[in-house]
């Protein structure tokens, strides 16, 4: 059994470049221009129960959110908000890092895949947009998508890469550029 909680602190306001992105939600092409985004490192708790035994481990976990709207980016919470205009559109993943590191690691460069276990892997990703009156989410599944999130480049303040992740008719492809918006 795999029991997981976010521990995080920090907060700021962040703007990011991510122009390229092609999303498709249902099938359909959906406009997405980026315009705000955000980096937030935690520390993902994982929880084993095997003979009896619990054993705890940890992996710092970076939220990354890339949006069509200037989007409030204290953490995971303001930056996955209820959409509520016509026009919005996110795309959220979850990279986790390696066991036994926590939220004041570093991101590294490297390939991420779906389909993995528990660490150096895409953990989610949350396709969001509202139109025709309300907020339509789809979240692909990780263990069944395919593709990778492909880190490039990772400074003090931004990190970089490309996305390609594709589960039946949603996917999202291309290049981005998301500024970290808490500081360790």
């Amino acid at each position: 059994m795999i029991v997981s909680s976010l521990i995080a602190c920090g907060g700021g306001a962040g703007t990011g470049a991510g122009g390229g992105l092609a999303l498709k939600m249902n099938g359909a092409d959906v406009p997405f221009e980026v315009k705000s985004t955000g980096v937030y490192p935690s520390t993902k708790t994982f929880s084993f129960t095997a003979d009896g035994q619990t054993t705890m481990t940890k992996a710092v976990n970076h939220y990354i959110a890339l949006a069509s709207f200037e989007m409030e980016t204290r953490g995971p919470v303001t930056m996955g908000r209820t959409l509520a205009a016509d026009g919005e559109t996110r795309v959220i993943f979850q990279i986790v890092g390696e066991e036994g590191t926590d939220e004041k690691a570093v991101m590294k460069t490297g390939t991420y895949k779906t389909k993995c276990e528990k660490y150096n892997c895409v953990d989610f990703v949350n396709l969001s947009r509202f139109a025709n009156g309300k907020e339509e989410k789809i979240s692909v599944d990780a263990r069944k998508a395919e593709g990778e999130v492909r880190i490039t480049s990772v400074t003090e303040d931004t990190i970089s890469g490309e996305v390609d992740i594709t589960e039946g008719g949603n996917s999202i492809k291309g290049p981005f550029t998301a500024k970290i918006t808490t500081k360790r």
